[in-house]
């Protein structure tokens, strides 16, 4: 049996005894996703609601889910660049 936990924008959160299922009400119910616990799943429905695409496979996979084909309207996330020290004296410090 599920509980619901939480109806946020399109997406209604429910409980089981298991894991947390995220359903979207948009949509039919196979567009949902199971996540076993609380903090993925939030940050998922804050990257949607953004409308940025998420890095990790399983909330790749979520998203597409959810979403279905809405999934190609999301943009990806603009990864900051590294900052690299080329200066000569800073390589003799850490060689």
């Amino acid at each position: 049996m599920s509980k619901v936990l939480e109806i946020r924008g399109d997406y209604k959160i429910l409980v089981t005894n298991r894991d947390y299922i995220i359903v979207n009400t948009q949509l039919d119910y196979e567009n949902h996703a199971h996540f076993k616990s609380v903090q993925p799943m939030y940050k998922l429905i804050s990257l949607i609601e953004s409308g940025i695409l998420p890095h990790s496979p399983y909330l790749l996979k979520a998203a597409k889910r959810l979403l279905g084909d809405d999934f190609d309207t999301l943009t990806p996330q603009h990864k900051k660049e590294t900052y690299k020290n080329h200066h000569r004296k800073s390589k003799a410090r850490y060689a």
